[in-house]
Parts: structure tokens; C-alpha cells; sequence
């Protein structure tokens, strides 16, 4: 996929994915090599992205915690 792909489908335009993905590359979270990019550091990554897997599995979840 390249980054203009990758923005269309983000609704972001491909100097916005390039520079998001030039910052990752400087903070040592992911690797680029060719058209190949590969998380160096997930934990580091969901940190940044305030990402929580919890709404994935709300069946999983009581009532109490929804």
C-alpha cells in the first residue's frame, strides 16, 4: 500500500502520512524498508495512539464496566 493509498483510506493526505510516518521512523517505533513497515515497539506504539483494545470485546465485558 503506498501512503497516498493509505491516506485515501484515512481520509488523511499523503504529506500528513509521510510526515506521521518520518516521525515513527525518528522515534524508533517502527521500521521502513522498501515497501515493508514493521512495528519496532507495539507497546511504545499503543501508548501513542491512546489505543485500547477494550471496546473489541464488549460481550466479554460485565455491565459494570461498560
Amino acid at each position: 500500500m503506498t501512503q497516498a493509498e493509505l491516506g485515501e483510506c484515512l481520509g488523511l493526505t499523503t504529506v500528513h502520512v509521510n510526515r506521521t510516518i518520518q516521525e515513527l521512523r525518528r522515534l524508533e517505533l517502527i521500521r521502513l524498508e522498501g515497501m515493508r513497515l514493521d512495528p519496532r515497539d507495539l507497546a511504545a506504539l499503543r501508548t501513542l495512539a491512546e489505543f485500547d483494545d477494550g471496546y473489541l470485546f464488549l460481550e466479554k465485558r460485565s455491565r459494570a464496566e461498560r
